[in-house]
């Protein structure tokens, strides 16, 4: 993980039958959005969406 020298490991997850991560060990929130982006050696990269405030929303 050199090329993000920021980030910090985290214990290892398992996808499950309906190929989801748990993200509870990353300290994600119920409710919390995440834009995905995936490498082609099978790296994924979750980067957090800012929730929309009331005023955004309308």
């Amino acid at each position: 993980m050199t090329e993000f020298a920021d980030f910090k490991p985290v214990p290892t997850v398992r996808v499950d039958d309906r190929r989801r991560i748990p993200l509870g060990k990353t300290s994600a929130l119920p409710g919390d959005t995440f834009a995905i982006s995936q490498r082609a050696d099978g790296a994924i990269l979750l980067v957090p969406v800012p929730a929309k405030t009331t005023s955004e929303r309308t």
